[in-house]
């Protein structure tokens, strides 16, 4: 008779061999708030990540705008206090950065931004995850 431990320890191992990855949230198709739960509030998606919005803070294009401030440049996600002058400049999202304007985004996961038509690293600097 096989003991239970080792019986156990063969299902465990056969069904993460046969487990299917999950695929990073920059996947379009993936809604990647689908797994996260937050109670009382909601989830947005901000930098292809998931994340709950605390009471008052408000979704800003690559930003969260904190309690008692308000978006008011979602391209470049600047936040100011409410009335206040803001620029309406449009930006260029590349990764954790917001390109200039007259630059693109030729490498979102590093973050680089050059001159259109310029040369670019084709990298990996940042592993895709899940979640923060």
């Amino acid at each position: 008779m096989i003991p239970f431990k080792a019986l156990l320890l063969a299902a465990l191992a056969a069904s993460t061999t046969l487990a299917n990855p999950v695929p990073p949230a920059e996947d379009p198709k993936i809604d990647a708030c689908a797994t996260v739960r937050c109670p009382g509030t909601s989830c947005v998606v901000v930098n292809n990540r998931p994340r709950c919005l605390l009471p008052g803070e408000q979704e800003c294009g690559p930003a969260i705008c904190p309690r008692g401030r308000v978006c008011c440049n979602k391209s470049c996600g600047i936040c100011t206090k409410p009335n206040q002058a803001c620029t309406q400049q449009a930006c260029n999202p590349c990764g954790n950065k917001v390109c200039p304007v007259g630059r693109v985004c030729c490498n979102e996961s590093c973050g680089i931004c050059t001159e259109p038509g310029d040369a670019c690293i084709l990298k990996l600097c940042k592993k895709p995850r899940l979640f923060q």
